[in-house]
């Protein structure tokens, strides 16, 4: 599946391989000068295409060290947003306070992931680690 999401990460956006109806959409931290940094990366995967509102599943992506430290603030301040949401669906738990080892990958199952049968949610999972995977080896 990792040579098959290449082209959607080279792209930042796009249908997900293999997966109907469902899409992937990245974005990168930029650098002081604006340039992406090649580190880390968020994704959201939703069944619409581009930025949803209503994603099913939010992913931060972060392989170079020094980067850690802000992708993980990033991580706790998203998934603290969601607090309500996930709590009121019984699916709030804390989150640990430092950093896991890299390469790290956070995946937030939001309440339309639920809501897909179990084999799309499968491969819903599968996709967030070959998109991990692929944006680690490219």
């Amino acid at each position: 599946m990792i040579d098959h999401i290449l082209p959607v990460i080279d792209g930042q956006n796009g249908p997900i391989p293999g997966v109907d109806g469902w899409h992937v959409s990245l974005m990168f931290p930029q650098s002081e000068q604006r340039a992406p940094d090649n580190g880390a990366a968020y994704f959201q995967i939703s069944d619409e295409p581009g930025l949803s509102i209503r994603p099913a599943i939010i992913a931060h992506c972060c392989w170079q060290a020094d980067l850690i430290g802000e992708v993980w603030q990033q991580t706790l301040a998203s998934y603290y947003s969601l607090h309500d949401v996930l709590e009121a669906t019984g699916m709030w738990r804390e989150a640990p306070i430092e950093p896991p080892e890299l390469p790290l990958v956070t995946e937030f199952h939001l309440p339309g992931l639920v809501a897909a049968d179990a084999v799309t949610r499968q491969s819903l999972r599968t996709a967030v680690q070959a998109i991990a995977w692929g944006l680690v080896a490219a």
